[in-house]
């Protein structure tokens, strides 16, 4: 599985839709979304709603497997609240900086994104899936 942590208005949030999906694609992984941003930020909303896409919407307990830390007595305890277990097969990574990263296109499954991703590299080989549910959207809106 791979969860697109969402934030900022569309833009932001079409270039993280379009690298996690690249990423899920070549995994053969599903691709669900992180929405709770939302929920703290009131001056955005989900965007990405009127588009053609595949909404698949990452639980709070999927969310919490992939960003508690696995060290801590409180993060156990919230883990073992949620019934997660203490070491999940899961990857959290943090963008570091706005820079390409190209280690990001050779991820495992079972991975959380969590940052902008604002850069074409990291979806332009699978760009013609991401691109055709867009061309969808406007072919329906003309």
């Amino acid at each position: 599985m791979v969860i697109v942590h969402l934030m900022g208005g569309l833009g932001n949030q079409m270039f993280q839709y379009a690298a996690g999906r690249r990423l899920a694609y070549v995994l053969g992984a599903e691709l669900k979304l992180d929405i709770s941003e939302f929920d703290v930020d009131k001056l955005r909303t989900y965007a990405l709603g009127a588009f053609n896409i595949q909404e698949h919407f990452a639980t709070a307990e999927e969310v919490a497997a992939f960003t508690i830390s696995k060290r801590g007595i409180l993060d156990r305890l919230v883990k073992r609240m949620l019934r997660i277990p203490f070491n999940p097969p899961a990857t959290h990574i943090k963008e570091k900086h706005f820079h390409f990263d190209s280690s990001v296109l050779s991820l495992n499954d079972d991975v959380y994104l969590d940052g902008y991703w604002q850069s074409e590299k990291y979806f332009v080989d699978a760009s013609d899936i991401i691109f055709i549910r867009l061309d969808n959207f406007y072919t329906t809106v003309s």
